[in-house]
């Protein structure tokens, strides 16, 4: 009885069934709205001792969330085992492009806002925002490679010693 073959093996996948490029691009994404989880703008209200801070789900900052929505699109919407189709790199750099310009521009605003008296001081999430735009950018434009995935994990990253000679002749 004939059995049939197995399909081929994509080259570059993970153990979820997902190419590299596209699983680094939403470990960027996460990073990104992990960042808008935290505070974009603290501002600090001189020697009265009160603080408040602000996220980046309001203003343009939505603009990022859009970002990180079009990212899941790309690399949801085609096969998941293949590295990305043009149309979709463009898609994907876009929404990337998004989350960096959504974050930047608020960046510019608050560094605008500067008083004497304490003032808006920038927050974590902004910065982890504007690093995951740019990351995730430099990843699905090519630019930046992910790691080439090793062939077991138990292998040591020296190569087995070959002989450069042969053996000598036994004495007689």
């Amino acid at each position: 009885m004939d059995q049939p073959t197995p399909p081929p093996q994509p080259t570059q996948t993970t153990g979820i069934n997902l190419h590299q490029q596209k699983l680094f691009a939403l470990i960027a994404g996460g990073l990104a709205f992990v960042g808008m989880i935290l505070p974009w703008q603290v501002a600090s209200y001189g020697g009265f001792g009160g603080s408040s801070s602000s996220n980046g789900f309001g203003g343009w900052g939505l603009l990022s969330l859009f970002g990180i929505v079009g990212v899941i699109f790309a690399t949801l919407m085609e096969d998941k085992t293949k590295p990305y189709s043009p149309n979709m790199r463009l898609v994907g750099m876009c929404s990337f492009g998004g989350v960096l310009l959504g974050s930047f521009i608020i960046f510019m605003q608050m560094t605008g806002n500067r008083s004497p008296l304490g003032g808006i001081k920038t927050g974590i999430g902004i910065w982890i925002c504007i690093i995951a735009g740019v990351v995730g950018l430099l990843l699905v434009a090519g630019i930046i490679k992910p790691p080439p995935k090793s062939m077991s994990s138990t292998s040591s990253s020296v190569p087995p010693s070959t002989p450069s000679s042969p053996p000598p002749p036994p004495p007689r």
